[in-house]
């Protein structure tokens, strides 16, 4: 199951951010998003169908002082906003803090819960806070990896009742 790139929505963002996600831009590093007046990011990811597992999560930034630090994953909550996901209120899926050396080009794959991340129809990434401390910064974000296993599905009304078949 791919992501759905065009209905990709990242708010507070001063570029566009479908791109960090997109394989082959993702991997140009000069391409980046970046947040537009604080430190925070809210990346709405949804996917063409069901994923039926996510086990992981890649961030990359080409300026690591400024990459993600406080990062929160919410779950098939395609219309969160910041107030909700900044709120103490708020029930991520997980949540996990990033270190300066695990944002490098190589980056660091994060384990997600799977038991969490069934299911996934959307997953949406608050990033809280970066790796200089100030509020104030702006967040710098070069490539997001998203690992998992698509779902299977098939067709119900093309399920025979072969009870009903003549010489069964």
């Amino acid at each position: 199951t791919d992501i759905a790139h065009n209905s990709v929505e990242v708010l507070n963002s001063a570029d566009h951010g479908e791109r960090v996600l997109k394989q082959g831009y993702r991997d140009d590093v000069a391409l980046t998003v970046s947040s537009d007046c604080d430190a925070e990011l809210l990346l709405h990811i949804p996917f063409n169908g069901r994923v039926a597992r996510m086990t992981g999560i890649s961030i990359n930034s080409n300026n690591p002082q400024f990459g993600p630090r406080r990062v929160k994953m919410f779950v098939n909550e395609p219309t969160i906003d910041f107030g909700q996901a900044s709120s103490t209120s708020a029930k991520p899926a997980f949540e996990f803090e990033l270190e300066e050396d695990q944002l490098s080009a190589k980056g660091a794959i994060v384990a997600l819960p799977v038991v969490k991340f069934r299911n996934v129809h959307t997953v949406s990434a608050f990033v809280e806070s970066n790796q200089s401390g100030d509020e104030e910064s702006t967040t710098v974000v070069s490539k997001i990896v998203l690992f998992g296993a698509g779902g299977d599905s098939f067709d119900v009304a093309a399920i025979k009742d072969v009870s009903k078949e003549e010489g069964g």
